[in-house]
């Protein structure tokens, strides 16, 4: 069953969730081994039901160091559920002192002659699009035509892709939470100044959606929340 749910996904992802499972069943066994010795005293010479051992406890749920944890409920009927990230560390900061200096080091706007005014408007543009870049994993409706003639209305019914991963800056992330491929080029032009590595993984993705035709779709429109705020 998990291997016909992977074969949607591409080696690497398979490797992960490979690697998640073997972290689950290592969790299940140690909650079960703790379950065992728990109620040995209770069931001798009757055994003990296995809908108590495999189960999980919950436990380590507060534990630091850990990015992934493993929990589960028990409910009956109709439910919903929040997760809730929140940071732990209060400590965490903006050390300003640093952004500033890394910021004229990349683009040194005060050597160039522009006002605080302006490379601190800079600054703000350069933070809003960091803060919009964005992991999307799903499927996008595309249309069973994938070539109408220039100027015909396309009326073929639009249809769900295969499952496939984008990671992309985004125009203005509450109104358009998807990649655009003609902002991408301008977008790279300020951000591999910042940061290299995120700009080449970012490119990487996106040469990754090309089919064998070498085409790209210009809107990136993946899951329920993108497609909520263009249809």
């Amino acid at each position: 069953m998990v291997e016909f749910f992977l074969a949607e996904y591409s080696k690497e992802e398979k490797a992960v969730f490979r690697k998640a499972k073997g972290a689950f069943q290592a969790v299940l066994l140690e909650s079960a081994q703790t379950q065992v010795r728990a109620m040995a005293k209770h069931h001798q010479g009757s055994g003990i039901p296995g809908s108590l051992l495999f189960g999980l406890n919950n436990a380590g749920l507060h534990k630091k160091g850990t990015n992934l944890f493993f929990a589960q409920m028990i409910v009956h009927g109709k439910f919903a559920f929040d997760i809730i990230y929140e940071c732990a560390d209060k400590t965490l900061h903006i050390d300003s002192e640093e952004f500033d200096t890394r910021f004229e080091s990349s683009f040194n706007l005060h050597a160039k002659g522009l006002s605080d005014a302006q490379i601190e408007m800079a600054q703000n543009a350069l933070s809003s699009l960091i803060g919009g870049i964005g992991y999307f994993h799903s499927s996008r409706l595309v249309s069973s035509n994938p070539k109408p003639e220039y100027g015909q209305e396309d009326s073929s019914e639009a249809k769900l892709s295969e499952l496939y991963s984008l990671f992309a800056t985004t125009p203005l992330r509450p109104f358009f939470p998807h990649g655009f491929l003609w902002d991408k080029g301008f977008h790279q032009l300020v951000l591999w100044q910042w940061d290299l590595d995120i700009s080449l993984e970012i490119i990487r993705s996106w040469l990754s959606t090309m089919d064998s035709n070498g085409w790209m779709a210009h809107k990136q429109i993946l899951g329920d929340e993108a497609r909520s705020k263009v249809l």
